[in-house]
């Protein structure tokens, strides 16, 4: 069984040189971790957030956030918009390098960055449970960003 939700970003801001984005970092609400694909079973839905929120987890009494930076920003070589961003994500005082294709565009005085779907490894960022439930658990997180900002 698989699970797909959101977590909302606590604040951000994005570097620029000119119209070109460099750089920026995103503090994101460990807290507001919402199981989205459980809306229909309230009772689930709140054992399943309030388990990913807790120590077997993300821990979000030790670590209400996990923060992303972004370090590099290449263009992808066609006429889209597309950019490979690379950055640090620390989640639980750990962290790791990540790179994901997205694309940046200003529409209306907002900035859109919206990502392709990427993975990372739960593990690396010490995302375990106990050891048999563990193995049914994928390491690999899917991942989409989308970050509008004025």
């Amino acid at each position: 069984m698989s699970h797909f939700g959101t977590v909302k970003l606590k604040s951000g801001n994005l570097t620029f040189n000119g119209n070109e984005l460099t750089g920026g970092s995103f503090v994101i609400d460990m807290n507001t971790v919402d199981a989205e694909d459980m809306n229909g079973n309230p009772k689930q839905k709140k054992f399943l957030e309030n388990h990913l929120k807790s120590d077997d987890f993300f821990d979000t009494e030790k670590f209400p956030v996990a923060v992303f930076q972004i370090k590099s920003v290449k263009k992808i070589p066609d006429k889209n918009n597309r950019f490979q961003i690379g950055g640090i994500l620390n989640i639980k005082g750990i962290s790791k390098n990540i790179l994901f294709p997205a694309t940046v565009v200003e529409s209306n005085g907002a900035i859109i960055i919206t990502s392709a779907q990427f993975t990372f490894n739960r593990k690396h960022f010490g995302l375990k449970y106990n050891i048999f439930e563990d193995m049914l658990i994928s390491d690999e997180v899917e991942m989409n960003v989308k970050i509008m900002a004025q």
